[in-house]
């Protein structure tokens, strides 16, 4: 059988048509697996931080001394019942904040070394006549240091001291030298009237001219 040149032509555009059918059908496959694997960018949700103020808790917050006894340095612990506290604001954002904006006032004659016996004898021979302890935080560095401005005793002094901070309790270190406030006739009146109790084992009546002084600032913390 013989074939014509026309039968041959449209046998030819059959098969070119066919081919670019099937490259169409396979680029648009393509494009739809290509589309169905990018996914929309999800929207970035921020997830918002909760704002916190500070206010000193009063109640809890506590100023520790330790004074020394006996050639062997023996510690005596107390602290003071009666510290008033007053702050620029009623709360801060940061614990930091709210010491450079806080002053003390301190009763001597409130102290407590948890000795009835002792206690007054602090009180006759050593604080009697010293008057109230002022004080305010002039100095707060963020490097853990910084400067405590002190009236006692007729004398305005500042007080170098450092600080860290355990969760919502700031813990405040410093250095008390009686030397330095001319107290040394107190505290050898406060020595003789205690001579028993400051006689170590070398039979020598010693107490030491510096006092470590501990504050427990406690915070009230509130988040919204």
């Amino acid at each position: 059988m013989k074939i014509s040149k026309f039968t041959f032509l449209i046998m030819g555009i059959l098969l070119v048509s066919s081919c670019k059918n099937a490259d169409n059908s396979s680029s648009s496959n393509q494009n739809k697996e290509g589309e169905e694997q990018v996914e929309a960018p999800k929207e970035s949700v921020q997830e918002k931080k909760a704002s916190c103020t500070y206010v000193v808790d009063e109640d809890k917050t506590k100023v520790i001394w330790t004074a020394y006894k006996t050639t062997d340095k023996v510690p005596v612990r107390g602290t003071f019942d009666n510290i008033i506290y007053k702050t620029s604001a009623d709360t801060f954002s940061r614990m930091e904040d709210a010491m450079r904006n806080t002053t003390f006032l301190i009763s001597p004659e409130s102290v407590n070394s948890g000795n009835k016996i002792r206690d007054p004898k602090l009180v006759k021979f050593f604080f009697k006549n010293l008057g109230m302890i002022n004080g305010k935080f002039a100095a707060v560095q963020e490097n853990g240091t910084g400067l405590v401005q002190l009236l006692w005793a007729g004398l305005n002094l500042t007080q170098p001291y450092s600080y860290h901070t355990e969760g919502d309790t700031l813990w405040i270190t410093t250095k008390i030298d009686f030397r330095q406030w001319k107290l040394e006739k107190a505290a050898a009146a406060l020595n003789k009237a205690c001579k028993v109790l400051h006689t170590g084992k070398d039979g020598k009546s010693k107490l030491w001219p510096e006092v470590d002084v501990n504050t427990k600032v406690v915070f009230k913390k509130y988040c919204n």
